[in-house]
């Protein structure tokens, strides 16, 4: 396990390089295009998916140093619409994907 450990570290640390790099320049460009330009809204899809490759990247870490993960609240409608926007983009046309979401205040609110 240890040697998984160390494996994993070094990965994750390499990954984490290769994100920042994503993500800079990911940032620039979303700030080049206007606010009506669609392509923003797949700059912001991708720069979405690089978020989610920087947690599972701190995973990996929190496990090569034998970490406790740290708990966070997390609101799921949110993270339901934000994988919603993204999965109406790649489904075919002939599917339908409906939603249907409703305010509990804070009771949405779960930890990962």
């Amino acid at each position: 396990m240890e040697a998984i450990g160390q494996l994993a570290g070094g990965v994750a640390h390499d990954f984490n390089n290769i994100l920042t790099v994503i993500m800079g320049f990911g940032q620039l460009l979303r700030a080049s295009f206007q606010a009506d330009d669609p392509k923003r809204d797949h700059m912001d899809q991708i720069l979405d998916a690089a978020d989610r490759a920087t947690l599972l990247t701190r995973s990996l870490l929190a496990f090569s140093r034998k970490q406790v993960m740290q708990l966070q609240q997390l609101n799921l409608n949110e993270l339901a619409r934000k994988h919603t926007r993204f999965l109406i983009r790649i489904i075919r046309e002939d599917v339908t994907l409906q939603t249907e979401f409703q305010d509990y205040g804070d009771s949405t609110q779960f930890f990962r």
